[in-house]
């Protein structure tokens, strides 16, 4: 049950991401299946094999990972961070290069 449960929980992360940021929802939703999670942080997503998405212009091939991290409250990424308890930034990194191909200060109700 508690596997499910997260699982459940990553998907809504993403199409909440996706649900942010238009092109992510036509070029990320397709790769939920690709999905690794890293369990020591549950606020990371790690997407791979992520052959013709596209977000922002930038294409990725199937040797791109992308991290979408979420940033919560007295957390910092980079110039990203969030004083407020109830927001967070939810960040699209590529892994290898550490770009950030994309973020959106979002409710954090709206992610969980």
């Amino acid at each position: 049950m508690k596997k499910m449960t997260l699982i459940l929980s990553l998907v809504a992360s993403l199409n909440s991401f996706a649900d942010y940021t238009g092109e992510c929802a036509s070029s990320l939703k397709p790769f939920v299946k690709d999905l690794e999670v890293d369990m020591r942080v549950n606020s990371r997503i790690v997407l791979t094999e992520l052959d013709g998405a596209s977000i922002n212009g930038t294409s990725l091939d199937r040797s791109d990972d992308l991290e979408i991290v979420e940033v919560g409250v007295h957390q910092k990424l980079g110039k990203y961070s969030s004083m407020d308890p109830f927001y967070s930034y939810l960040i699209a990194v590529k892994k290898d290069t550490c770009d950030v191909l994309d973020s959106e200060f979002v409710d954090t109700f709206e992610i969980r």
